[in-house]
This record gives structure tokens, C-alpha cells and sequence, in this order.
């Protein structure tokens, strides 16, 4: 659920869906998209929570164990990190239009401390034994924290440089809030 994102917002299928699409269609898909409860759901850090902060719910709380029960819940999860991991790496560095979108100092702080709550998680489920109430061995719940651990930092590596692609190609909004030109530069 780390990888899939990555590889499905690189394909860009918000960009491929609006070719093909009437005009008049993509025009009313881009409308909606500039609706504010939209713009809300898809800025940096609402994704953020919704995809870190849903992890930390799911394996610091008995959620985890519910979830191994129930094949609804489980599923339930697997589409919810699918969805919300797709948010935060569009809302991050997707190529697809997006109405209003923030900085990209804004949205490099974001995949910063995104990926630091992540390592913390990582570490909190190794050096406490989370989750708890599961039927898998001290030594598995420990593999599995290192596998988040270093399967996010690899995630993280492939959104930053995606990132940076983005910044590289276009270095002046980085620093000038938008406007054409670099800092110190007479116009």
C-alpha cells in the first residue's frame, strides 16, 4: 500500500480520464474539483492525516485485531490506505491538474513530516510491540514495523524525488510565491 500509489498517480489517469472525456464533461469534473469541501479533501495535509493519521489509529488502537476478524473491515482498510495513500502522493507531486493547488514549499513540508510520522510510527510498533491483541509473535510484529519502517523510507525517497522533478522543472515558484522570476532578479 506504500508502492501502489506511487505508481498509480504517475500514470496520471486524472489527465488521461479528461482527454478523454467531452469537453463540456472535463469542464464540469475540473468545476467540481474547484468546489472547497473538494479542495479540502485533496490538500496536502488533509491527505497526510488521512493517510499517516489513519495508521497510527490502526496500529496503535485495537482496530489492528477488529480488522483481522472481520473480512469487511479488512477490506475496508486495504481501500481506505489505497485511496487516502493516492491523495497524499497527488496532492504531493501528482501530475494531473488540480484547481488552487498549495506552495510547493508548503506541500515539501508536508511530505517531510509525513514521513517523519511515519519513522515514528515504524519505531513506536517495533520498540512497543504494536499491535497488540494479534495472533503473530513478538519477532513478527517486530519484522513487520522494520518492513514499515524501510518500505516507507523507500516510498518516501520515490515521492520525493518525484517531488523534485517538479520543483527542478519549474525552480522559481519554489521561492517566489508563484511569480515568474528568481529572488534578487530585476525585473
Amino acid at each position: 500500500m506504500m508502492l501502489a500509489p506511487l505508481a498509480l498517480v504517475y500514470g496520471a489517469p486524472g489527465t488521461l480520464l479528461l482527454r478523454n472525456m467531452p469537453v463540456v464533461g472535463a469542464r464540469r469534473l475540473m468545476g467540481l474539483a474547484g468546489w472547497r469541501s473538494v479542495r479540502v479533501l485533496i490538500h496536502p495535509v488533509t491527505a497526510a492525516f488521512l493517510n499517516v493519521g489513519a495508521m497510527y489509529v490502526l496500529y496503535l488502537t485495537p482496530a489492528f485485531a477488529y480488522t483481522q476478524e472481520s473480512p469487511a473491515a479488512h477490506l475496508f482498510v486495504h481501500v481506505h490506505f489505497l485511496v487516502a495513500g493516492y491523495l497524499f502522493v497527488w496532492s504531493i507531486a501528482g501530475p494531473d491538474p488540480a484547481p488552487q493547488r498549495p506552495s510547493l514549499r508548503l506541500r515539501l513540508l508536508v511530505l517531510l513530516l509525513a514521513g517523519a510520522a511515519h519513522g515514528v510510527l515504524g519505531k513506536l510498533m517495533y520498540g512497543y510491540g504494536y499491535p497488540r491483541g494479534v495472533a503473530a509473535s513478538p519477532a513478527e510484529i517486530r519484522d513487520a514495523a522494520q518492513w514499515m519502517y524501510y518500505g516507507g523510507d523507500l516510498a518516501g525517497l520515490l515521492l520525493a524525488v518525484m517531488f523534485f522533478a517538479i520543483w527542478f522543472a519549474r525552480p522559481h515558484q519554489l521561492f517566489t510565491r508563484g511569480r515568474p522570476g528568481y529572488p534578487g532578479v530585476a525585473r
